[in-house]
């Protein structure tokens, strides 16, 4: 999954619509609001495009992170060792 979104500026309260599939294998496009919280998301699959249609509320940053661990790096992997003092 990956790709460029255009227009890179979108009017709140405009309905947004994405064509969304995957080149290798499947991956869960997440949209993420400026708060972090999980507003949106779909399947991307090999062989298929689904739409998903979304009007934002807010002005601010939305990101799209994969809600699957497919290999493409999104967060370190393995997640880091809670701290608890002393030695790790």
């Amino acid at each position: 999954m990956g790709g460029e979104i255009h227009p890179r500026e979108i009017p709140v309260g405009m309905p947004v619509e994405f064509l969304v599939r995957a080149a290798d294998v499947n991956h869960g496009f997440g949209l993420y609001d400026p708060d972090g919280r999980l507003v949106a998301e779909v399947q991307a699959m090999p062989g298929y495009t689904n739409r998903l249609t979304y009007v934002f509320k807010k002005p601010g940053t939305y990101k799209v992170l994969c809600l699957e661990f497919c290999g493409v790096l999104i967060m370190p992997w393995p997640p880091p060792l809670p701290y608890r003092g002393g030695k790790r």
